[in-house]
């Protein structure tokens, strides 16, 4: 539960898929979120390609989340945290079980279209592929991803991983496609 008003049972629902148009509200939601997840001592990490006035503000008076906005701090961001569930299933090995109360982490994306654009085609498929491998394994290591995005067709946000995301919240007006 994130407050009262919202809630997003991220254990049995994990993974965010926020879409809609410019103007829906998207970021408005999504700094309410962030603010929820840090109340519960929670790790936020945003990847914002198009390092966006409001977010970049936003983040300004939230220093506790790691606000990354270039394509290599993106790249890395994205690549450490792959590592992170790595190093948790590790220990989950070491222990002898499927699932810990880890501290959760959430991996916030807005924008794959703007990623795509600002990424040369190696780094941007690598951190796609990573992201992917996130949303497909972080579960049992309570690691979650959110992808923030005017468009979720498959050319941004690959099926398999489209499939996985399975709170899904659409802002404004969209098309039937798009539902």
């Amino acid at each position: 539960m994130l407050s009262p008003d919202i809630v997003w049972d991220y254990k049995k629902t994990p993974h965010l898929l926020l879409t809609g148009q410019t103007g829906s509200g998207k970021t408005q939601l999504v700094q309410y979120i962030i603010t929820c997840l840090l109340a519960q001592d929670s790790r936020v990490i945003y990847c914002d390609p198009k390092n966006d006035d409001d977010m970049r503000y936003y983040m300004r008076v939230n220093p506790a989340v790691v606000y990354v906005t270039k394509e290599n701090d993106i790249a890395r961001a994205v690549r450490e945290l792959s590592e992170e569930i790595s190093l948790r299933e590790k220990d989950l090995k070491k222990c002898g079980t499927e699932e810990a109360e880890f501290n959760p982490v959430f991996l916030l994306f807005d924008e794959m279209i703007a990623f795509a654009k600002i990424a040369d085609k190696r780094t941007y498929e690598e951190t796609a592929n990573r992201l992917g491998a996130i949303v497909v394994s972080g579960r049992s290591k309570r690691v979650y991803c959110g992808i923030i995005t005017q468009r979720a067709d498959v050319k941004f946000v690959e099926g398999a991983m489209r499939d996985n995301l399975c709170c899904r919240i659409c802002m404004g007006q969209m098309s039937e496609a798009a539902y």
